[in-house]
Protein backbone atom coordinates (compact mmCIF):
# COMPACT_ATOMS: atom_id res chain seq x y z
CA UNK A 1 0.00 0.00 0.00
CA UNK A 2 3.11 2.17 0.59
CA UNK A 3 4.32 1.98 -2.41
CA UNK A 4 1.34 2.65 -4.47
CA UNK A 5 1.28 5.74 -2.58
CA UNK A 6 4.72 6.36 -3.15
CA UNK A 7 4.80 5.72 -6.64
CA UNK A 8 1.72 7.99 -7.00
CA UNK A 9 3.06 10.75 -5.49
CA UNK A 10 6.04 10.45 -7.80
CA UNK A 11 3.93 10.36 -11.11
CA UNK A 12 2.27 13.03 -9.70
CA UNK A 13 5.04 15.31 -8.93
CA UNK A 14 6.97 14.52 -12.19
CA UNK A 15 3.60 15.66 -14.28
CA UNK A 16 3.34 19.01 -12.14
CA UNK A 17 7.29 19.52 -13.50
CA UNK A 18 6.91 19.01 -17.12
CA UNK A 19 3.85 21.12 -17.13
CA UNK A 20 5.80 23.65 -15.63
CA UNK A 21 8.55 23.43 -18.07
CA UNK A 22 5.84 23.48 -20.63
CA UNK A 23 4.15 27.26 -19.76
CA UNK A 24 7.13 28.68 -19.53
CA UNK A 25 8.40 27.79 -23.23
CA UNK A 26 4.73 28.64 -23.96
CA UNK A 27 5.13 32.00 -22.33
CA UNK A 28 8.39 33.05 -24.18
CA UNK A 29 6.81 32.26 -27.77
CA UNK A 30 4.02 34.70 -26.43
CA UNK A 31 6.30 37.47 -25.36
CA UNK A 32 8.08 37.24 -28.78
CA UNK A 33 6.18 36.05 -31.97
CA UNK A 34 2.88 37.91 -30.97
CA UNK A 35 4.58 41.01 -29.67
CA UNK A 36 3.52 44.17 -31.89
CA UNK A 37 7.17 45.17 -32.71
CA UNK A 38 7.06 43.08 -35.99
CA UNK A 39 4.22 44.27 -37.14
CA UNK A 40 4.46 46.79 -40.55
CA UNK A 41 5.71 47.02 -43.87
CA UNK A 42 9.45 46.63 -44.17
CA UNK A 43 10.87 48.29 -47.60
CA UNK A 44 14.18 48.10 -49.49
CA UNK A 45 16.07 47.75 -52.92
CA UNK A 46 16.96 44.17 -53.23
CA UNK A 47 20.02 43.04 -55.66
CA UNK A 48 19.33 41.90 -58.86
CA UNK A 49 21.45 39.84 -61.10
CA UNK A 50 20.40 41.50 -64.17
CA UNK A 51 18.43 44.94 -63.41
CA UNK A 52 19.00 48.07 -61.01
CA UNK A 53 17.69 46.57 -58.07
CA UNK A 54 14.61 45.07 -56.90
CA UNK A 55 12.16 47.74 -54.93
CA UNK A 56 10.63 45.32 -52.39
CA UNK A 57 7.95 46.13 -49.97
CA UNK A 58 6.63 43.36 -47.09
CA UNK A 59 3.56 44.13 -44.94
CA UNK A 60 3.21 41.67 -41.96
CA UNK A 61 -0.41 42.00 -40.80
CA UNK A 62 -1.74 40.69 -37.31
CA UNK A 63 -3.67 37.77 -38.52
CA UNK A 64 -0.18 36.21 -39.53
CA UNK A 65 -0.84 37.68 -43.57
CA UNK A 66 1.20 39.72 -45.65
CA UNK A 67 1.49 40.89 -48.78
CA UNK A 68 4.71 41.43 -50.71
CA UNK A 69 5.37 43.83 -53.24
CA UNK A 70 8.27 43.37 -55.84
CA UNK A 71 8.95 45.85 -58.50
CA UNK A 72 12.62 45.45 -60.95
CA UNK A 73 13.63 48.88 -61.83
CA UNK A 74 14.40 49.70 -65.29
CA UNK A 75 12.07 46.77 -66.68
CA UNK A 76 8.80 47.18 -68.26
CA UNK A 77 5.84 45.27 -66.77
CA UNK A 78 7.82 44.06 -63.70
CA UNK A 79 5.54 44.30 -61.01
CA UNK A 80 4.40 41.43 -58.87
CA UNK A 81 2.61 41.16 -55.66
CA UNK A 82 2.03 37.76 -53.41
CA UNK A 83 -0.49 37.49 -50.51
CA UNK A 84 -0.96 34.73 -48.46
CA UNK A 85 0.10 33.67 -44.48
CA UNK A 86 3.11 33.14 -43.04
CA UNK A 87 4.43 31.14 -40.08
CA UNK A 88 7.26 31.55 -37.17
CA UNK A 89 9.90 28.95 -36.76
CA UNK A 90 10.51 27.22 -33.31
CA UNK A 91 12.61 29.90 -32.45
CA UNK A 92 10.61 32.24 -33.05
CA UNK A 93 13.66 34.39 -35.43
CA UNK A 94 12.02 33.71 -38.63
CA UNK A 95 9.37 34.15 -40.47
CA UNK A 96 8.19 31.76 -43.51
CA UNK A 97 5.93 32.82 -45.84
CA UNK A 98 3.65 30.05 -46.83
CA UNK A 99 3.03 29.42 -50.70
CA UNK A 100 6.35 31.26 -52.05
CA UNK A 101 7.02 29.16 -55.05
CA UNK A 102 9.29 32.05 -56.68
CA UNK A 103 11.96 33.13 -55.19
CA UNK A 104 13.10 33.45 -51.17
CA UNK A 105 10.82 32.25 -48.38
CA UNK A 106 12.58 32.76 -45.24
CA UNK A 107 12.92 36.13 -43.44
CA UNK A 108 15.10 36.74 -39.93
CA UNK A 109 13.45 39.21 -37.90
CA UNK A 110 15.17 41.99 -36.13
CA UNK A 111 14.80 45.09 -34.53
CA UNK A 112 12.99 47.34 -37.20
CA UNK A 113 14.21 44.95 -39.70
CA UNK A 114 13.68 41.27 -42.05
CA UNK A 115 16.74 39.96 -43.35
CA UNK A 116 15.84 37.76 -46.53
CA UNK A 117 17.39 34.68 -46.46
CA UNK A 118 19.13 32.52 -49.07
CA UNK A 119 16.99 29.56 -50.47
CA UNK A 120 18.48 27.37 -47.51
CA UNK A 121 17.25 29.60 -45.02
CA UNK A 122 20.52 30.68 -44.41
CA UNK A 123 22.03 34.42 -44.01
CA UNK A 124 23.54 35.83 -47.22
CA UNK A 125 27.27 36.42 -46.21
CA UNK A 126 29.64 38.88 -48.49
CA UNK A 127 29.89 42.01 -50.22
CA UNK A 128 26.30 42.33 -50.78
CA UNK A 129 25.09 41.05 -47.74
CA UNK A 130 24.00 44.49 -45.89
CA UNK A 131 21.21 44.74 -49.28
CA UNK A 132 19.40 42.08 -48.29
CA UNK A 133 18.19 43.75 -45.03
CA UNK A 134 14.52 45.28 -45.35
CA UNK A 135 14.09 48.29 -42.89
CA UNK A 136 10.74 48.95 -41.13
CA UNK A 137 8.77 52.28 -42.66
CA UNK A 138 5.65 52.16 -40.46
Amino acid sequence: MNKIIIMLSVVLLMTGMSACKLNRKTESVVSTSFSADWLGKYTGILPCADCEGIQTQITLLADTTYKLDWQYIDKENASFSETGTFQWNEADSLIILNNMEDGPSCYKVGKNTLTQLDLEGEIITGELAENYVLVKSE
